[in-house]
This record gives C-alpha cells, sequence and structure tokens, in this order.
C-alpha cells in the first residue's frame, strides 16, 4: 500500500466479516416462551483399554464440564478475563458457552484479515450495479485507504491499488461496457439466504459513487467523498462477507465447506483443535498455535478434546454434564495420531519451523519480538544461522553442532547459558519441548540445519 494506512473502517469490516452474525433488534424475534426440555445424560461404557493417556484422560475429565474446567478455562477464557470471553470471540468463559462453539463460523472477528484460515471463510455476498445491467459477482475483499480524495476525472488519471477510496475485489469480472473508463451509479450488496426452504437474495447495503473498473475486471474503485463518509460507515456497519478476507486469491467456501469451530463427529474439520496442535488434516493452520500465554495443552488433553468432539456426533444438543466417549474414540488407542506439528523427521519446513512457531511464536513474533528474533514470518532460517544479541560471537544455531547452537542450548536448559530455558510457560519457567520435538531439532542442525 506505500505506507498508506488502513481506516479504521478496513478493519471494522474485517472483524465483521467471515461469518459474521447479522444484529437484529431483540424484540423483531419470534420465541416460544416454552422451556426446552433438557436431554438426559447418556450412559457410555468406560474404555478399559491399557493406553495410559486415555485412561488418565477419562479418570481427570469425565465429563464435558470437567473438560472446560481443567483445559478451556485455565488456558483460553480466565486469563484475568481478556481472553476468548463475551469480550472476545468466540465466547468460551462458561461451559455453555464453550458447547455454542458447535457449528459456529471460525476467525468471524479476527483483528488481522490477513492471517484467516482460507478453510475459515465463508462465502461472499454478491455485488451488482442494477441501473448498469451488471453481472452479479462475489465479493472477495474490501480494502478502504485513506487519503485526501483525488479527482480522476480532471487530472485524466486512473486510480492505483493504493489510492485513497474503497476498492472491492471481486470472484469474476464484473461484466459492465464503459467507454469512459468510469461511471456513476449505485453498487448493491446482496445475501444470499434460505428462506423456509427457498434460496433469496436480500439487499443489505448500498453505495453511489463514481465508479472504475480497474486490471482484469475484478477490481472496483469508488471515490469517496467527505459527504460520503457516513455512507461508508453504514456500509461497514452492514457487516458484508468477503469470500476472500484475506486476499490470497483463494476463496474458500468454493473449495470447501467452511469449518466450524467444533464440527460434532469431525475432529479434523474442528478449527477450534487446529489452533491447539498447529495443524488440521495435515495442513498448517495460519497464526501462532494456541494458548498463545499459557501452558499448551497436554497430549492427555488433546485426547480428550478429540474425544469429546466425537461425542458430539450422537447429539450436538449435549449439555456439560454430558460424559465424554473414551471408549468408541478413534485415538482411544493412538493418541500420538493428533500430537502437534513437527514431530518427527520433517525436514526444516515441515518439522523444525512449526515447532518452533507453535512453541515460541508467542514472544518471537511481530515489529518488537523477544530479543530481536522473529521465528513467524518470512527468513526465520536465515536468522537462525546469524548470531545472537546476547552473545555475538554465538549464533542461534551452527550447522553440523548441536554444543555449539545458542538455540540448542536454550531448548534444553543448558547451565552454559545465561537466564533460563525456552520456551516458557506462563509464569516465566522453563517447559522442555517433548522428546520427539527435540529430537527433530537436534537432528536437523547435526544434518547441517539444510533449508529442506
Amino acid at each position: 500500500m506505500n505506507g498508506k494506512r488502513l481506516t479504521w473502517l478496513t478493519m471494522l469490516l474485517a472483524a465483521s466479516s467471515c461469518g459474521g452474525f447479522d444484529q437484529t433488534q431483540v424484540e423483531d424475534i419470534p420465541h416460544d416462551s416454552t422451556i426446552p426440555e433438557i436431554s438426559a445424560p447418556p450412559t457410555v461404557t468406560p474404555y478399559t483399554g491399557t493406553q495410559a493417556v486415555t485412561l488418565n484422560a477419562q479418570s481427570n475429565m469425565p465429563t464435558i464440564s470437567d473438560f472446560h474446567q481443567q483445559v478451556i478455562r485455565r488456558s483460553c477464557s480466565g486469563t484475568a478475563g481478556v481472553c476468548h470471553n463475551q469480550k472476545e470471540y468466540p465466547d468460551m468463559q462458561s461451559s455453555q458457552a464453550f458447547l455454542q462453539l458447535v457449528g459456529a463460523p471460525c476467525n468471524a472477528s479476527p483483528t488481522d484479515p490477513l492471517s484467516v484460515y482460507d478453510r475459515c471463510e465463508q462465502l461472499g455476498d454478491s455485488i451488482t450495479f442494477p441501473s448498469r445491467d451488471s453481472s452479479t459477482e462475489e465479493v472477495g475483499s474490501i480494502v478502504i485507504i485513506d487519503g485526501e480524495r483525488i479527482d480522476y476525472e480532471a487530472q485524466n488519471l486512473v486510480p492505483q491499488n493504493d489510492s485513497p477510496g474503497l476498492h472491492i475485489f471481486t470472484h469474476e469480472a464484473v461484466d459492465i461496457e464503459t467507454s469512459d473508463g468510469n461511471f456513476y451509479t449505485t453498487a448493491t450488496f446482496d445475501r444470499r439466504v434460505n428462506i423456509g426452504g427457498t434460496v433469496q437474495e436480500l439487499k443489505i447495503s448500498e453505495f453511489e459513487g463514481k465508479w472504475w473498473i480497474l486490471d482484469d475486471g475484478k477490481h472496483l474503485f469508488v471515490e469517496v467523498n467527505n459527504w460520503q463518509r457516513n455512507n461508508l460507515e453504514q456500509l461497514s456497519n452492514a457487516s458484508i462477507r468477503q469470500g476472500d478476507i484475506n486476499r490470497n486469491n483463494t476463496f474458500g467456501a468454493k473449495i470447501a465447506q467452511p469449518l466450524s469451530l467444533l464440527t460434532p463427529g469431525r475432529p479434523q474439520a474442528s478449527y477450534l483443535l487446529g489452533r491447539l496442535v498447529g495443524e488440521l488434516a495435515g495442513e498448517m493452520v495460519p497464526g501462532t498455535r494456541m494458548p498463545l500465554a499459557n501452558l499448551p495443552p497436554t497430549l492427555e488433553e488433546l485426547v480428550a478434546l478429540t474425544c469429546l468432539i466425537e461425542t458430539l456426533e450422537e447429539n450436538s444438543n449435549a449439555s456439560p454434564n454430558w460424559p465424554i466417549d473414551y471408549r468408541n474414540c478413534s485415538v482411544r488407542d493412538n493418541p500420538n495420531a493428533i500430537m502437534p506439528s513437527g514431530n518427527g523427521n520433517g525436514g526444516f519446513s515441515q518439522g523444525v519451523l512449526p515447532i518452533l512457531q507453535n512453541n515460541c511464536g508467542g514472544c518471537h513474533s511481530g515489529d518488537m519480538p523477544f530479543a530481536g528474533l522473529n521465528l513467524v514470518d518470512g527468513g526465520t532460517r536465515g536468522r537462525l544461522l546469524g548470531p545472537t544479541l546476547s552473545n555475538p560471537l554465538l549464533n542461534y544455531v551452527t550447522p553440523g553442532s548441536p554444543a555449539d547452537s545458542y538455540l540448542w542450548l536454550k531448548l534444553i536448559n543448558d547451565p552454559s547459558i545465561a537466564g533460563r530455558g525456552m520456551p516458557r510457560d506462563s509464569e516465566g519457567n522453563w517447559r522442555s519441548l517433548n522428546t520427539a520435538q527435540l529430537d527433530t531439532i537436534r537432528t536437523w542442525i547435526e544434518d547441517g540445519a539444510l533449508d529442506d
């Protein structure tokens, strides 16, 4: 964007899209005052196998409520009331709220649209120009760039990608013939909804202005005059869904059914599990592995969550006191099947990098990473081959020699290195990686710290 900043309206549009919920006046919602019946908890046959991890999970977290209290409350929603409660989507503060994640969209309120997972993207709303008899196309992304308005027509200029104004990118080219390159009209935004079994298009917003069709017809630009600021705010409040909100030219909903936070019976289609382990169905999930500030879930806790999700297949209206069915769980005898990314030999990008990102990225990322070491964005391997800030004579990684690699010495909490080992838990204490993760990193260094 050549240094131009996005307005707060851009972020507001992003946070309210990708599955955001429409706001409706409560008094207008028809309701039934009858108190619904609560299903009695089913009886499940306990797991009696020999897998200690599963037996421990069953003993310590026999019900959904137990899992929530011991794992979710500790790691995701109980951090001084600042994480995943009513202030931050999704709300997981109570076990009942946790169950509302069933079928709920993922990445519904992203703070950074570019971090949205493709498989979380919803079907975008459509844009059309009725007075111009245009084609109807899906909205991919919306970007609002702040800055002084330019009279492009008077100056015989054509808007560029970083021009101040409203930019809308679509899935297919908008079919409008124009002789002078621009036209003044009203665009309407519609949402496809199912009403009584019939799919209908409902208008949710509109914007009037001078439009340009740029590039290959998939880029629409409209001037925003000062007197149109209120119109722009109304457009953002309409919560227009963007089918390619992360702007990587992949419309997730057109590839596969969007993921839910919890999908009954399908752990590998449950985004919550993916954020906790760093991957889903062998594919990396964008973003630092959750939770950011607390201890990551143990293998025992991941088994409990996997079995909980599969338990929900029997009845997605389960209540917190429902027992988790460990006996019929797919990972009961092989818990390692859900181990986080990076266990085993996978080279740098598939083995070492996921371990570092998932376990260290909470501190070593962003514009001001801890110790000046960013392990999340591109160029991580190159930085690891360079010197440390605390000891310029010692590189993070010395190919072929773990004993001369600052990274390795910190990971094993070697007493020759000042300070505590890495990574650290929420109280600042050293938390060792597991044996498989350490073996992966040590082997990579011993083999020459190759790119892949």
